[in-house]
């Protein structure tokens, strides 16, 4: 029986399949037809994933049929005939396709009718009202109990009949089958299960019940009888607002989202071990992926509040999660955008797990819209050819989607480029280690003391300020900054020069002490927005703020000022942060630090006692640099001005996305015009795709670009 693994090929997490290691590239559609396995494998591309709805059985009414009402699209429910049929189909496409089935983990519409209680319940930021979601809570007894069964049973038939083509079991909770408690503007999960386990997780975390009066400030609460904090408490003002949940009530509220996120996290593990038991029972090794671990989420998306990713180290620790997974961001698609991650892809490479891209952008043979839909097959191409290479770069695989199942890529010059890519990763699979002297850290810990309405304040500090880190002109690493001290385990931090840290405002002491010790250190250059590490016991904490950046500050609590901030780059004027009311924030008060930087509306905040005004300060100490930023937003050209006095490399410095891995460079154009082309040492720069030599032994090159135009060169 084949047997499948994810573990380091040339340090890297690879795909193994019968020991031998693999690109992973799959090609993914719900609506298997014969000619999609044949297209594929023609291409070299020989593992396809399909999808169905988790099969409970009949219902108690077996002469009605079986109806999913979650989604629009109709998928089929994975049960032994659909099973059969998808992949006699697939084989006959392909005789040497192998399978990577994806479970979606919904319950019908008998089994909602018969457990009404059991169902999530979420609050409608739009309507301001509760209502009754399509999906069961994911703490639901009942529920859990029923959906493990019938997983069970799944993957007995898939390996009883087809495992010699089973590579292993994708599956999820939550809507979209991505372990997500609603996407859109709600808050989840109100549901009666939901509350059940709330309770007992507020006893786990706080032993007594008078440990939990004191942390809430509630002096007459009880684990039986807490509540969920109101709505409307996790809300601010939308004049003026805290980015964060401060002050009286903030543990109550921080307590619910970290709860909901562990819940989910939850889910995901009882999938993972559910899975990898059935399978050691029946004497298999197949690999297990999920869905699990956005973070870079659409910034004017409401979705922050809902999501449930943010218990991420759970998940990363699960021994029997092999492959975490997640569409490419979704807000810069468009020829001359972005490639970027939803997901943290230097995390998962740090634990040893395979990150796994999809690709579900609509090529110019789509016709619904899903993020972007190409205008025709060269502005395809090049979109498919930047989302490969920067997942690539990044140390992952991916699958191409077909996500509407309307032939997105019935097309022979599609093919061509899927060919081209997958003989570039065959080439290139034991040349996929990080050269990145930049690494970017996010928080989901401290996403649980954020607020997400009306203002997408961590969509502010992530997503938007990565399209800038992207404009740098170099590659960068992605980690949770609470994966440091694996890193400084692997020794991974020494290749990194500039290092941006986005969102880390509630750090506990331990993780406090390491970056200051480790990361701050090393002739490096960190960079910090708003108030790292200022969140403690609920309250502001600025010298938590003075110990990880060793520069002083002063504290403002109120007023009314945008924080936009001037300062001056090559003698001109640049301005940049967010234009709402936003406090409590700092300013610099540091003599021996460089002000580099002010508030535009200084008003209330210049006084004697807070210093001139400072929103962007500099500090060179012993052995390292420290850069804060009070504004989020930074714009590329700035950034690209400390990473290089940090001393990184800079391939260009017109904006454009570069994405470099050893022996090889890609750049995907912002704009039409000549790029010229550093390289950090003498090479012949040769085009991947036509053979043409660029430049002999030089270290710079000048090419030709159009806007979304993506170019590959190989490094001799």
């Amino acid at each position: 029986m084949r047997e499948v693994e994810v573990r380091d090929y040339h340090a890297c997490p690879t795909l193994h399949i019968d020991g031998r290691p693999v690109t992973g590239l799959m090609h993914w559609k719900w609506n298997v037809e014969e000619v999609d396995a044949a297209n594929f494998g023609r291409c070299g591309v020989q593992l396809f994933s399909f999808i169905g709805q988790l099969w409970l059985g009949p219902g108690p009414d077996p002469s009605q049929p079986v109806v999913y009402g979650d989604v629009q699209t109709p998928f089929p429910a994975m049960k032994p005939e659909v099973i059969d049929r998808t992949m006699r189909t697939l084989l006959a496409g392909n005789p040497d396709v192998l399978v990577l089935p994806r479970i979606r983990m919904v319950p019908p519409e008998w089994w909602k009718q018969a457990n009404p209680g059991e169902m999530m319940v979420h609050y409608s930021l739009d309507k301001r009202e509760f209502m009754r979601g399509t999906l069961a809570a994911v703490t639901s007894s009942r529920w859990l109990a029923d959906a493990t069964r019938a997983l069970i049973t799944t993957v007995e038939y898939f390996e009883e009949h087809w495992g010699e083509r089973v590579i292993g079991y994708h599956t999820g909770f939550g809507q979209c089958a991505e372990h997500a408690y609603f996407w859109g503007n709600v808050i989840s999960d109100y549901s009666t299960p939901q509350l059940r386990a709330f309770r007992e997780w507020l006893r786990g975390k706080y032993g007594s019940v008078d440990a939990l009066r004191l942390a809430w400030g509630q002096p007459t609460l009880d684990f039986a009888t807490v509540e969920f904090p109101p709505p409307e408490s996790v809300l601010g003002a939308a004049t003026s607002m805290s980015p964060l949940m401060l002050g009286e009530g903030s543990r109550w509220r921080v307590d619910f989202q970290q709860f909901s996120a562990e819940a989910m996290a939850d889910s995901v593990i009882l999938q993972a071990r559910t899975v990898k038991r059935t399978l050691a029972r029946l004497g298999r090794r197949k690999v297990y992926s999920t869905f699990y671990g956005y973070m870079n989420l659409e910034a004017n998306s409401g979705a922050h509040f809902a999501v449930g990713h943010n218990a991420q180290q759970r998940v990363l620790n699960s021994p029997d999660v092999d492959m975490i997974c997640a569409p490419i961001s979704y807000a810069a698609r468009q020829p001359g955008g972005f490639s970027l991650g939803q997901v943290l892809p230097g995390s998962i490479g740090v634990h040893g797990k395979l990150y796994y891209g999809e690709d579900d952008t609509g090529t110019h043979l789509a016709n619904s819209h899903h993020g972007f839909v190409a205008s025709d097959v060269d502005s395809a191409i090049h979109n498919l050819r930047r989302n490969f290479l920067e997942i690539w770069r990044s140390g992952g695989t991916l699958w191409w989607m077909d996500l509407r199942g309307q032939g997105w890529f019935y097309d022979e010059a599609l093919l061509a480029e899927i060919t081209r890519l997958r003989q570039f990763a065959d080439e290139t699979l034991a040349r996929r280690q990080s050269t990145a002297e930049i690494a970017v850290f996010a928080s989901d810990r401290s996403e649980h003391a954020m607020r997400g309405y009306p203002l997408r304040f961590a969509g502010l500090f992530i997503e938007q300020q990565l399209h800038e880190i992207a404009a740098i002109g170099a590659p960068y690493d992605v980690f949770r900054i609470e994966d440091l001290p694996e890193l400084v385990k692997q020794g991974r931090l020494q290749q990194y020069r500039f290092c941006v840290v986005l969102n880390a405002f509630m750090v506990d002491d331990a993780l406090l002490r390491l970056m200051r010790e480790r990361l701050c250190a090393e002739g490096r250059t960190v960079l910090w927005f708003y108030a790292p590490g200022m969140v403690h016991e609920d309250n502001c904490d600025v010298e938590r703020v003075k110990a990880l950046t060793g520069m002083d500050f002063a504290l403002i609590r109120h007023g009314k000022a945008s924080m936009l901030t001037e300062t001056w780059l090559d003698g001109r004027r640049v301005v940049y942060g967010y234009s709402g009311n936003l406090f409590p924030r700092l300013t610099g008060k540091d003599p021996s630090a460089d002000s580099l930087g002010y508030y535009v509306e200084g008003t209330g905040i210049v006084a004697p006692g807070t210093g001139d005004g400072a929103a962007l300060m500099s500090k060179r100490l012993s052995d390292w640099r420290s850069i804060w930023s009070s504004s989020p937003g930074m714009p590329s050209a700035l950034l690209a001005h400390f990473a290089a006095e940090a001393g990184v490399h800079l391939y260009g410095r017109r904006g454009d996305q570069f994405l470099a891995g050893p022996g090889w460079l890609g750049v995907h154009a912002k704009c039409g015009g000549e790029l010229t082309i550093s390289l950090p040492a003498p090479a012949t720069l040769r085009d991947a795709i036509s053979g043409d030599e660029i430049a002999r032994n030089s270290r710079t090159c000048t090419v030709t670009t159009t806007r979304g135009e993506t170019r590959l060169f190989l490094l001799e």
